[in-house]
């Protein structure tokens, strides 16, 4: 940030609009996208806009403050709005390269992921499809580039329970990102944690259970054993586990994993404990220790504005007679 602030007063100082804008958006994105923070990006697109403005002439430019500013309305969980923006700046872009060109189609991929955050998974996979087809025109088969829309595809079609789509788009990113990324990078245990909830839904339970160990190994052994990554990839083996009957064992792993990390809080943590409350519940015959966890899901959830996810458990204690304190806001 500092860096970027210094650019910005010298680009400033020596009148150089073009240079000061680009710093400005860059600064949105790095804040939207690496330090995911709302204040610091907007402060960045409120610098990016007005100088944006003085250099008229450069479409690409433009392009980039709409599609950065789209990435912290997302990042704010504001989707609808970022996909309108998004939709402006690959305008400007087609207009300006072309409909093949490939900067257009990863802009494309990422409006992809604006639909699908808004709960349309069909628009999501159309416009993956037309994105991998162009950028594989433009970069090649294998490009790494495409190891990440392949993932995104797969999770568009887990939306719409197409889980056999999904196992292939997830089988061909870690394909990919093997072939781009040393042993043990934390990328692939996205794709190997990924499969393997796509797997269990297959009922393919040995498969399944290999693929999300080999994620929790990666994360281990690359980011430690407290990251959140690894408490994921315990919450899928738990899933793994509870579908396949033995939901002692998951019970065990939930229990295990989030009592390690309950008080970190966060939505994964709520995630975990939500689960494990209706494996207490539905499995174990455990009401209290389930009406417990429930409560410190729906806290947590909460906290991270995840008001779906407390509607649920809100509806879930209430069938069971369970009084509701109101949520701090």
């Amino acid at each position: 940030d500092e860096l970027l602030r210094a650019s910005l007063a010298e680009a400033l100082a020596a009148g150089a609009d073009d240079m000061a804008a680009w710093t400005a958006t860059t600064g949105v994105h790095l804040a939207a996208t690496r330090q995911r923070d709302p204040k610091t990006a907007r402060m960045w697109q409120w610098l990016a806009e007005p100088l944006a403005e003085r250099v008229p002439s450069d479409p690409l430019l433009r392009s980039a403050v709409l599609t950065n500013h789209a990435n912290a309305l997302l990042m704010e969980g504001k989707a609808e709005e970022s996909i309108a923006l998004r939709e402006r700046g690959i305008q400007i872009l087609v207009d300006a390269l072309g409909e093949d060109n490939p900067r257009v189609a990863e802009q494309r991929a990422n409006l992809g992921s604006g639909y699908r955050r808004v709960g349309q998974p069909e628009r999501a996979v159309a416009l993956y499809l037309e994105a991998r087809d162009a950028m594989e025109r433009a970069y090649g088969a294998m490009h790494p580039k495409l190891g990440q829309l392949y993932n995104n595809l797969g999770v568009a079609y887990s939306s719409l329970k197409d889980y056999d789509a999904a196992r292939q788009a997830y089988a061909r990113s870690l394909e990919i990102k093997r072939g781009a990324l040393p042993a043990g990078h934390p990328s692939l245990g996205h794709a190997y944690n990924n499969l393997a909830e796509a797997l269990m839904e297959l009922g393919q339970i040995e498969d399944a259970r290999a693929s999300a160990e080999r994620a929790e190994a990666i994360w281990r052994e690359a980011l430690g054993d407290a990251h959140p990554l690894v408490l994921e990839a315990q919450a899928t083996e738990a899933q793994i586990w509870a579908r396949a009957g033995k939901a002692d064992r998951a019970v065990e792993i939930l229990r295990q994993a989030l009592d390690a990390r309950v008080a970190e809080g966060g939505a994964l943590a709520a995630r975990v404990a939500w689960e494990l409350a209706q494996l207490l519940d539905e499995q174990a015959g455990e009401k209290a220790a389930a009406i417990e966890r429930a409560r410190y899901a729906r806290r947590e959830f909460a906290s991270a504005k995840r008001t779906r996810e407390v509607g649920e458990i809100d509806a879930w204690l209430e069938a069971r007679g369970v009084s509701l304190a109101p949520l701090e806001p």
